[in-house]
């Protein structure tokens, strides 16, 4: 595996071989040997014989950041410890994190660069999205993350658990993660994609504004739309097609946008109600300039919606 694995996934391919496996993490010292390092943490006789009959255990060693002289030693040992273990039914399981260009003769290497698609990311937000949360910050967040954070899928499961303020305006949640910033440009979907918080901490804002625009665009769109819906149904009687509709082509009442259904009944629905409809075409109006939304305007609409079940 190489550094474009997707950072949390060590931690993740931990836990799934602890259910069957003696699992452990190595980040070997510099300086001392393969076999001592292996030794030391699965607990056998110090020869190679022993540490490759180690049978049930899975050693994940980290080696992205060792330098040249030990990766050198790592290189000659993983080959001598592929040609012993070959052989055997079971054994001890190898998986070395390498820098770029590091390969062994007689041993798999994965390269994870284009291979994460965006349907693994999705599926990796779902699994991660707390249950208790209503259907549409659900499918906000499992959006949001899969366009803002892309192949970090160890930042897809944290934002995805956020407070619905940062799922609705993640900047807070970006700022106060900075500190996890990746600059490595790794590939996602047919693009290459950048570490959002390497963007934020850059100065790059306006690709993650594209980013979290497509998420609300996807999630809340419809959720605007459903409401213009339901008011058009309400108050059709108070609704007309004038001359201005006609010439934007819009000529039944079913059709007509926010904006010109808050100024036609302005004067025949409750305060709360006109207030919300100047909120959710505010918000459409962004959402049609390819601007994220703004936060506050939707915190009120979500507000004033649950008065209006």
């Amino acid at each position: 595996m190489d550094e474009s694995t997707p950072s949390g996934v060590t931690e993740q391919l931990l836990q799934r071989f602890q259910d069957s496996y003696t699992a452990n993490e190595l980040s070997p010292a510099q300086g001392i040997t393969p076999l001592l390092s292996i030794v030391d943490l699965v607990g056998c006789d110090k020869n190679l014989a022993a540490v490759v009959a180690a049978d049930n255990h899975v050693v994940i060693v980290d080696g992205r950041k060792l330098p040249m002289a030990d990766l050198a030693e790592w290189k000659v040992f993983l080959h001598r410890f592929s040609l012993a273990r070959a052989p055997l039914e079971g054994g001890l399981a190898v998986l070395f994190l390498a820098p770029k260009g590091f390969s062994v003769e007689g041993q798999t290497r994965v390269e994870w660069a284009g291979r994460l698609k965006r349907i693994d990311a999705i599926i990796w937000a779902e699994f991660h999205v707390p249950s208790g949360r209503s259907t549409l910050f659900q499918d906000l967040a499992v959006n949001l993350a899969t366009e803002l954070c892309g192949w970090r899928l160890d930042l897809i499961a944290d934002l995805v658990t956020q407070r619905e303020e940062d799922i609705v305006h993640p900047y807070g949640w970006m700022s106060r993660n900075l500190d996890r910033a990746s600059s490595f440009e790794g590939s996602f979907g047919t693009r290459t994609f950048s570490c959002p918080l390497h963007l934020s901490s850059s100065l790059q804002g306006k690709e993650c504004d594209q980013r979290i625009w497509k998420a609300q665009l996807a999630s809340i769109f419809p959720w605007i739309e459903e409401h213009r819906i339901r008011i058009v149904e309400r108050y059709k009687k108070f609704l007309r097609i004038d001359d201005r509709l006609r010439q934007l082509k819009v000529f039944e009442v079913e059709n007509i946008e926010l904006g010109a259904l808050t100024y036609q009944l302005r004067q025949h629905v409750p305060r709360n109600e006109f207030e919300h409809m100047e909120a959710l075409a505010s918000m459409r109006n962004d959402l049609a300039h390819r601007k994220p939304i703004d936060a506050q305007k939707f915190k009120r609409a979500l507000e004033i919606s649950d008065t209006l079940r």
